[in-house]
């Protein structure tokens, strides 16, 4: 447990740090996966 008020701030802001480093490499990993599927379909038809 943190001892003081800026420890829990700090862990508070890696934290979410990580979160959203986590959330934006879902985000680029399903965009580069989907992104080009559908270029792909709509360019040959």
């Amino acid at each position: 447990m943190p001892r003081t008020a800026s420890e829990a701030f700090d862990s508070a802001l890696t934290t979410t740090a990580y979160v959203s480093a986590a959330l934006v490499a879902v985000a680029a990993v399903l965009t580069v996966a989907l992104v080009p599927k559908d270029f792909k379909v709509t360019g040959t038809h």
